[in-house]
């Protein structure tokens, strides 16, 4: 039996091998695809209209502008560095202004000479404006709040760095994500094309008495399942496209594609260890924790200067106008300047309390530096064997697309010599596929595990985004 299959197959390898820089214009190209293209635009969003590629540098751009977990780290930014000069203030003068004005009534009784009173009304207006600066000469508590200070800014540096990559990491995710949807939705159609194309050849067959109802149905059932995989990729196509969205405040209206021959510098350094080194280093998260600890270490400090004497310099300037009974209708203008020295003696114990529980809180953020420093060690070691593994991966489905190519060609003749039946090219039909459709995942894995590595290790740069983005057209 005859089984002409090679016009689905140079068909099947041309949709499959399509490649449109312009969005979605592919589906303009493909049988059906016009319909294709109505289904993803309905189910994402998206207008069926030409417009630019959204590149993944323009995505990330977007998000830093857009997106409300990032607008909120920048405004816990903006709080964290207020805690310099809030800290500086305690070492700088205070002046304060007090002005007061009564309306005093009463009486007064006086003795007189002759052991006799007299009773007096009084009824009067007292005045008084004062101006008073401070200025600390030791004060260790307003010493180590200064450093604590500036702890606390390194902090809130730390937290926004690690905001940053945090970005980086998740708009890339939902971007590979949508790209990957989309070659799905590629595949998922060129293989319904290439089955619908295969179950009308068995019809014309078996018209002809050269197949049976058999082929034919074996055929349209593996339409049917092609089907049901190109709705699966638009579902996820659709999910993706709100993901990103959500994060860049608009519709992506058009996505370019992964370029076939792409290649990225290898990784350096290209062994774990030496990643495992970086993370120690530059880690915005490990960084984080460990000022974290050293703002605990501060406030032992600042608990334990209850303990402390303060000096400082006072100078007041005064005017008064009848302050008393003994001044009264009188005016005083007085200048003082003097230092004044508090010694705190006893305190109910509440100064020891607040060091012993500062002392715990300082042992619970030294706790959590180490497990922060685990977690962020385990990640990197996570995603470089996700970035080498998923490296392996590519060299492995490509020679799976390549053999699945070669044994198409084979059932080709195999089934024109009769040693093949058309269920063969369907199975290798079908192999191509998961062939090309695990490539691409592997693609889109080692691209989205070679950023997040980065970004565990604290070295992910806007050039690295660039880099990636330069793997697609």
């Amino acid at each position: 039996m005859r089984w002409p299959l090679c016009g689905v197959r140079r068909a099947l390898c041309a949709a499959l091998a399509r490649r449109r820089p312009r969005g979605l214009a592919w589906a303009w190209r493909v049988p059906g695809g016009r319909a294709v293209l109505a289904v993803m635009a309905a189910l994402a969003g998206l207008p069926a209209a030409h417009a630019e590629p959204l590149t993944l540098l323009q995505a990330w751009q977007a998000a830093r502008e857009h997106d409300p977990d990032f607008q909120a780290a920048r405004h816990e930014l903006d709080a964290g560095l207020q805690s310099v000069p809030i800290g500086r203030a305690g070492l700088l003068p205070k002046v304060s202004a007090v002005a007061s004005a009564a309306q005093v009534t009463g009486d007064r009784t006086v003795p007189t000479i002759t052991g006799q009173s007299v009773k007096e009304n009084l009824d009067y207006t007292s005045r008084q404006n004062t101006l008073q600066l401070r200025q600390p000469i030791y004060n260790r508590e307003a010493i180590v709040r200064f450093q604590l200070g500036r702890v606390q800014a390194d902090y809130a540096r730390a937290v926004f760095a690690g905001a940053e990559l945090d970005l980086v990491t998740r708009v890339a995710s939902a971007y590979l994500e949508l790209m990957l949807a989309q070659d799905l939705i590629e595949l998922a159609k060129a293989q319904q094309t290439a089955y619908e194309e295969q179950a009308r050849r068995a019809a014309a067959n078996f018209a002809r008495g050269e197949g049976t109802r058999t082929d034919i149905s074996d055929a349209q059932a593996r339409a049917a399942l092609a089907r049901a995989d190109f709705i699966d990729a638009s579902d996820r196509f659709a999910v993706a496209s709100q993901a990103l969205a959500a994060m860049m405040g608009q519709e992506p209206v058009s996505l370019p594609v992964l370029v076939t021959d792409w290649m990225l510098p290898p990784l350096d350094p290209p062994d774990a260890q030496g990643w495992l080194d970086i993370a120690r280093e530059r880690s915005p998260q490990i960084d984080a924790e460990r000022f974290a600890f050293e703002a605990a270490k501060r406030n032992v400090s600042i608990a334990r200067a209850g303990y402390q004497p303060t000096v400082d310099l006072v100078a007041s300037v005064g005017h008064s106008q009848s302050d008393s009974t003994s001044t009264l209708n009188q005016k005083i203008n007085q200048n003082t300047v003097g230092v004044q020295l508090s010694v705190p003696l006893y305190a109910g114990g509440g100064v020891r309390a607040r060091a012993t529980q500062a002392a715990a809180n300082q042992a619970r953020e030294g706790a959590r530096l180490d497990a922060t420093i685990n977690k962020v060690l385990l990640d990197v070691r996570r995603n470089w064997l996700a970035t080498t593994n998923a490296w392996a991966k590519i060299a492995a489905y490509q020679s799976a697309v390549d053999s699945a190519l070669t044994l198409q060609r084979g059932v080709e003749v195999g089934i024109r010599a009769g040693m093949n039946v058309p269920s063969d090219a369907l199975d290798a039909t079908r192999l191509l596929y998961v062939s090309r459709r695990d490539l691409a995942k592997a693609r889109y894995d080692y691209l989205a595990s070679r950023l997040k590595l980065q970004a565990a290790a604290g070295v992910l740069a806007e050039e690295d985004v660039k880099t990636a983005a330069s793997m697609f057209r």
